[in-house]
């Protein structure tokens, strides 16, 4: 009977030895939406995990994860809002310590909607577009320029939309404490 459950126990520990490595937890899920633009993808497996040869994709685009103990964590970063990614981690890409292959897997997820724009957090938005401009809202940079105080103390916030501004530019010296923000830099 000793023999028998000893038996079985070494049996189970080497099957359970050279068993491929299992996916425990995909953080951020499949399906997953709103994921941010920059951040990781992490994968969490049943033992420790090495590199393999196969190589891993985000969108197409190589992407070599950083192994670390039984996670295999995908950084990543400047992607675009409301967009379908897909990470394919192909088999052979991960193996467990005794060169056993990880099947594979894929990882769909979409990024966030970018946020909108608050006007309120600006003390001017500079929008080709604009419908009204006013003391708040221009659709010129040099617009943004005559709204800024003199010798102001206090930090004035301009906003710049996307768009193509052909203007030559000077911000006079006495017009300071200025921040510009690029919608898209």
């Amino acid at each position: 009977m000793k023999i028998r459950i000893l038996l079985t126990l070494f049996l189970v520990s080497v099957l359970s030895l050279s068993a491929s490595p299992n996916l425990v937890k995909v953080m951020p899920a499949d399906g997953s939406k709103n994921v941010g633009i920059a951040g990781s993808i992490v994968l969490m497996f049943d033992k420790d995990v090495v590199a393999g040869d196969a190589v891993c994709t985000l969108n197409g685009e190589k992407i070599v994860p950083t192994l670390i103990s039984k996670v295999a964590k995908f950084e990543y970063a400047g992607l675009s809002y409301s967009t379908d990614y897909l990470l394919e981690v192909p088999s052979g890409a991960i193996l467990d310590k005794s060169g056993d292959a990880f099947a594979g897997t894929s990882v769909k997820f979409t990024t966030v909607q970018r946020p909108a724009v608050d006007p309120k957090l600006f003390d001017f938005v500079v929008d080709p577009n604009a419908a009204q401009t006013g003391a708040k809202v221009g659709k010129t940079i040099q617009s943004a320029f005559k709204a800024i105080p003199e010798k102001s103390a206090k930090r004035f916030y301009v906003f710049i939309k996307n768009g193509v501004y052909n203007e030559r530019l000077t911000l006079p010296a006495t017009k300071q404490n200025v921040t510009f923000i690029g919608e898209s830099r």
